[in-house]
């Protein structure tokens, strides 16, 4: 079984992937789990005491060297493709009742240098796991997420301007109108507040209306409101 739990913020995804890989286990299977959520937590959720004490699979860096053959930030040169995954499970995972549970990790901050490597070599593991058919495989992952291929192993972020609140979907869709997405990930939209607009769609931001006399009286309106008689807008 090979399963990838996906959806919007706060609604159980972690609890669900550690519910399905002691489902799992408790059949007699060997599961291997993946926390593939920049803010993880599914080691937490399975019980292990200290989760900030384990490194993800990213910053490993001398298992990238290892198996990528190139040092992790490093720019230029090449590193392979097919690497040899398959002793990692083994050799980094947690065990926690039997199941081996791996965090991918993510781009930490900006100049950070080329992740091509550490994502290169997660893909890798990821695909390992998903033709192993003596292994049962649970992918924890990032709220806010799409598949946007046929056979694809991971999700991909909505970008700022358009959001997705459904799960299983192939695609994001764009703030309309007088709301605004202000950033990546996003699971729904939100209407401009009083005083500002946005006229047009997928936007990250609203505009306050700058002409003298206008207004808008509630969030989410469309156009700016002439204000009347005996009243007035200095902005």
């Amino acid at each position: 079984m090979k399963l990838a739990v996906t959806g919007k913020g706060g609604v159980g995804k972690t609890t669900v992937s550690s519910l399905l890989a002691h489902a799992f286990k408790a059949l007699g299977h060997s599961v291997v789990a993946i926390d593939c959520d920049p803010d993880s937590n599914l080691l937490a959720a399975m019980g292990y005491p200290h989760p900030e004490t384990v490194k993800p699979l990213v910053e490993l860096h001398a298992l990238i060297e290892e198996k990528m053959g190139v040092k992790p930030g490093s720019t230029g040169g090449m590193f392979r493709l097919n690497p040899f995954v398959a002793d990692i499970p083994d050799r980094y995972a947690i065990d926690i009742d039997g199941i081996r549970v791996l965090v991918a990790g993510a781009v930490k901050k900006g100049g950070s240098g080329c992740y091509c490597p550490e994502n290169s070599l997660v893909r890798a593991l990821i695909s390992h796991l998903l033709v192993d058919d003596k292994t049962d495989l649970v992918l924890d992952m990032e709220a806010g997420s799409y598949t946007n291929e046929t056979g694809s192993v991971a999700t991909t972020l909505c970008d700022a301007g358009s959001y997705q609140s459904e799960t299983g979907q192939t695609s994001c869709v764009l703030a309309s109108a007088n709301h605004f997405v202000a950033s990546a990930g996003q699971a729904s939209q939100t209407p401009c507040p009083s005083g500002y607009s946005q006229p047009n769609t997928g936007s990250t931001s609203c505009d306050a209306i700058s002409a003298p006399g206008n207004s808008t009286p509630a969030p989410g309106n469309s156009d700016p409101v002439v204000c009347p008689a005996l009243t007035y807008s200095s902005v």
